[in-house]
């Protein structure tokens, strides 16, 4: 979940893009080569490695290893974390690539501010469906351990579908003021003998009043991407803990060495949810911090940087934690993996 991708995100992206235009003028930065690392190296890296994951645990939960309730909202995080890295990759990654690679005006003045409206709702998009998934993931475990008589009547397959589709409907409609907020304009390359027709982003009459500008882009975005994810999770989680903290030590009391497959899918979730809220935080640390004055400082746009790149390493390292800590998810994985090699060794 990209932490400075708010309203602001036009004016940071061009600061860490900037670099790369600087150094191809022959003007060159401290941040040129961190900057090219971060996002033409790393983030790339990432985001197929994310893909790979991703794709494979997908695979896995049509197998129906699990209650339907628990796959269907797992199928929706991992869509979700897909959507996300597509729409990271796409905005944080490839205007540094074909501006390092092709041409800057190409990178940034073409690519970069041409499709900037459509990536960055996209991107809103998919980041506020991906934080609300996992409060939906969280309401749901809260009910199943600690109200587990009450699951059943409260959750059904048609029910979170429908809470599911609520979510990407509220999302899209929350960041449809964004797509108002800019325009883009026709402006001059920055190589007078550019062949291309190049842009530039402007705010709109709407984007650059109080109402945008500080209501919606500070206190709401705030209140709705920050607060309220963090409190629900936060709340919701810590009763979680301590139920299966109890049962734990009742369990070995009684000598019984193992969890049941109901707490080992939870024990997952939790640990994807308290990964997401270290880095939610940090999130909104930065948020914090660049929205009082600090903008024009370099470590607060190293700080962006970093938390863009933990926010896409986020979204794509959750397989792992399937792997190490769910044995029927690992179980499942292993018998897919042995399969697919005894396949192809009979071929």
């Amino acid at each position: 979940m990209i932490g400075h991708l708010n309203d602001s995100q036009y004016d940071i992206i061009n600061t860490a893009n900037s670099s790369v235009l600087d150094k191809s003028l022959g003007r060159p930065s401290t941040r040129d080569d961190i900057l090219f690392i971060m996002y033409g190296v790393l983030v790339p890296l990432v985001v197929f490695f994310g893909y790979v994951g991703n794709v494979m645990t997908v695979v896995v939960l049509q197998k129906k290893t699990m209650k339907p309730i628990t796959s269907i909202y797992l199928q929706a995080l991992v869509f979700s974390d897909i959507a996300f890295i597509t729409c990271a990759f796409i905005a944080l990654s490839m205007p540094i690539l074909l501006a390092t690679c092709l041409d800057p005006d190409i990178g940034l003045n073409v690519f970069n501010t041409r499709g900037y409206i459509a990536i960055n709702f996209f991107l809103m998009t998919s980041l506020l469906c991906n934080e609300y998934i996992l409060v939906l993931v969280s309401i749901d475990r809260y009910v199943c351990v600690c109200h587990s008589q009450k699951h059943t009547q409260i959750f059904s397959r048609t029910k979170v579908i429908l809470s599911i589709i609520g979510v990407v409907c509220f999302s899209a409609i929350y960041n449809i003021p964004r797509i108002v907020a800019v325009k883009i304009e026709v402006s001059p390359c920055s190589n007078t003998s550019a062949s291309v027709t190049c842009y530039s982003v402007l705010m709109t009459e709407f984007g650059e009043s109080f109402l945008y500008q500080k209501v919606y882009a500070v206190w709401i975005y705030a209140v709705v991407n920050f607060v309220i994810p963090l409190m629900v999770i936060v709340n919701l989680n810590i009763p979680i803990v301590r139920k299966l903290w109890r049962k734990q030590i009742k369990c070995k009391r009684l000598g019984m060495r193992r969890n049941s497959a109901k707490d080992h899918v939870t024990l997952v979730l939790i640990l994807i949810m308290a990964i997401f809220a270290l880095i939610q935080t940090l999130g909104f640390i930065n948020q914090v911090y660049y929205t009082y004055s600090l903008e024009d400082s370099h470590s607060t746009t190293y700080l962006v940087d970093v938390v863009n790149v933990l926010y896409v390493i986020n979204s794509s390292i959750n397989f792992i934690i399937y792997i190490a800590i769910g044995e029927k998810f690992r179980t499942t994985f292993s018998q897919l993996v042995q399969a697919r090699c005894i396949k192809k060794t009979g071929q």
